[in-house]
């Protein structure tokens, strides 16, 4: 499973509670990437290197790191809260 998987998943599981939801939670996701790409460091480190930014309405947190060495920012996993972030750790 990758990041993409992650999101569809859930965008799946928002439409079925009620129409249109998932819709909001994609727009709600991709809202927290803009806020790690404007500032990276902002988010603690919760685990490891990996950082967690947490959706504001919905239960979700997306887990990062940021290689320094080639200025990127590595999203390993959008998951629910309650989630053991031990299931994402060998992405």
């Amino acid at each position: 499973m990758d990041v993409s998987n992650d999101i569809l998943s859930a965008k799946k599981w928002y439409k079925k509670q009620q129409d249109g939801l998932q819709h909001r939670f994609a727009r709600e996701v991709l809202q927290t990437i803009k806020n790690i790409q404007k500032d990276p460091l902002i988010y603690q480190i919760k685990y490891e290197n990996t950082r967690v930014a947490y959706l504001n309405i919905f239960p979700f947190g997306v887990h990062y790191y940021i290689d320094e060495s080639r200025y990127l920012i590595i999203i390993i996993a959008v998951m629910h809260q309650h989630r053991n972030p031990e299931i994402y750790h060998n992405r």
